[in-house]
């Protein structure tokens, strides 16, 4: 993750995900814990998370989510104290930890501006209740996509058939991926011809 803020009074000390993993200690022995200012330090209360802090030791708040591309997410935390920020760039799954509550995406919420008055607090219950049940704290475009359709995408059985030529090491992933495709472009099913166009991602893809 790629840390920059307002001005150089913003410092981060970034763990990852090996430093993240344990802790004896309680959530509340963690949060009041003396800790660096500026730093962000993990949360064994809840799993994934990780507590920052401002350089004036207060706790930083996830503000609003950037989405530049499938692979890059921009995150800015702002300190509930003073004036302070920063912008965290990284992968999704880098991220998340450092947001504890339901965050929409700047381009998951136009989605939902867009649709009919009547119609958008339906559908952001519905969205924000399919992500508590997947455990997911950040709604992205492709979250909101994947709980209008609700999770599920079929395949066709030639397209099943293709699949089965992908080699092992890679099947699961190629899926996963394949079914994000079909989502981002609001179908509800893998067909053959969205298997052609996913097979130049994958190496050793057949069929």
């Amino acid at each position: 993750m790629i840390p920059s803020g307002r001005g150089p009074s913003i410092r981060m000390q970034l763990m990852g995900p090996v430093a993240m993993k344990a802790t004896g200690a309680s959530t509340s022995q963690l949060r009041s814990a003396p800790r660096e200012k500026g730093s962000v330090l993990a949360d064994p209360g809840w799993a994934g998370v990780m507590v920052a802090s401002c350089c004036c030791g207060a706790a930083m708040r996830a503000e609003a989510l950037e989405e530049v591309s499938p692979l890059l997410y921009h995150l800015r935390l702002a300190c509930i104290a003073c004036a302070n920020w920063v912008t965290i760039a990284g992968r999704l799954e880098e991220i998340e930890p450092l947001v504890t509550s339901t965050l929409w995406s700047n381009e998951a919420r136009h989605e939902v501006d867009r649709l009919p008055p009547y119609i958008a607090p339906l559908v952001k219950h519905e969205t924000e209740q399919y992500a508590q049940k997947e455990e997911r704290r950040l709604i992205t475009l492709s979250l909101f996509r994947e709980a209008r359709n609700r999770g599920k995408v079929s395949w066709t059985s030639i397209a099943e058939a293709r699949l089965a030529k992908v080699p092992a090491p890679i099947r699961s992933m190629a899926k996963v991926e394949i079914e994000r495709m079909a989502i981002d472009r609001g179908f509800s099913e893998v067909t053959e011809s969205l298997m052609d166009e996913a097979k130049a991602k994958f190496l050793g893809m057949r069929g």
